[in-house]
């Protein structure tokens, strides 16, 4: 954990990056610690749903209107740190379209499909 508060100019950025790569959302925790927010991302996107905005909604943005909703203040050096990031690089996971949270992806329907095929066609040799 940086102890420098310029560390933390490239540790937070780094750090949701690679949650977003591995598609993962962060702690509730973490976005406490940073933003002073008692919040999870579920929590986040209903919210985002709410006043009409998706994940590609600046974590800026999203940070500052919920603060405001529940009477905090962001730490000063806040948006600095955040830059360009996005709602979608801290609640990955959250994020996931619909078509593919828990869906099969369409070569892995095909896969299933081709050895149905094989499958029936082997049993019908041997019958």
């Amino acid at each position: 954990m940086p102890t420098n508060p310029m560390e933390f100019q490239t540790a937070i950025p780094e750090y949701l990056t690679c949650m977003a790569q591995a598609q993962l959302d962060v702690p509730g925790q973490f976005i406490e610690n940073i933003a002073n927010l008692s919040t999870s991302c579920g929590q986040i996107k209903t919210a985002l749903t709410f006043i009409g905005q998706s994940c590609d909604y600046s974590l800026e943005s999203a940070f500052e209107t919920l603060s405001a909703t529940a009477g905090t203040i962001l730490p000063v050096n806040l948006t600095s740190i955040l830059g360009s990031l996005n709602v979608a690089n801290m609640c990955a996971d959250t994020c996931k379209p619909a078509s593919v949270d828990g869906a099969m992806s369409l070569a892995t329907k095909l896969w299933v499909s081709l050895m149905a095929t094989f499958s029936l066609a082997m049993y019908s040799a041997n019958i």
